[in-house]
């Protein structure tokens, strides 16, 4: 599987028919800069033990999938992180004050979720 890849550093997986939740090894990949999971079926929670895991993400792009439920505060440990984009999906709850800490955020795009 992708997960036990542990030098992968860029997935480009955007614009493909995948379904089901986002695999946790996926996030926990110690070398990966950038994630690209856009115009997809995926689907469920973004999970807080999975999303602290990968230091060194600079780019991620979730956007425009079905995923659901709150962003977990885990997301503020992205701390190498310039682009998020998570629009086009079905986030609910409060935006958690702990993108705060993304200093090097430099692009985010949150919208069409149902963030309150």
């Amino acid at each position: 599987t992708l997960g036990s890849c542990k030098s992968l550093n860029r997935l480009r997986m955007g614009k493909n028919y995948l379904n089901g939740s986002i695999p946790a090894g996926l996030l926990n990949l110690p070398e990966l800069d950038l994630m690209e999971l856009q115009n997809n079926d995926l689907s469920g929670n973004l999970t807080p033990d999975g999303i602290e895991v990968s230091q060194k993400l600079s780019q991620l792009n979730l956007s425009h999938n079905r995923l659901t439920g709150s962003l977990p505060r885990g997301i503020g440990n992205f701390t190498g992180l310039q682009v998020m984009f998570l629009n086009g999906n079905d986030f609910t709850g409060a935006i958690p004050s702990e993108i705060g800490r993304l200093k090097q955020l430099g692009k985010m795009d949150l919208s069409g979720n149902r963030f309150s």
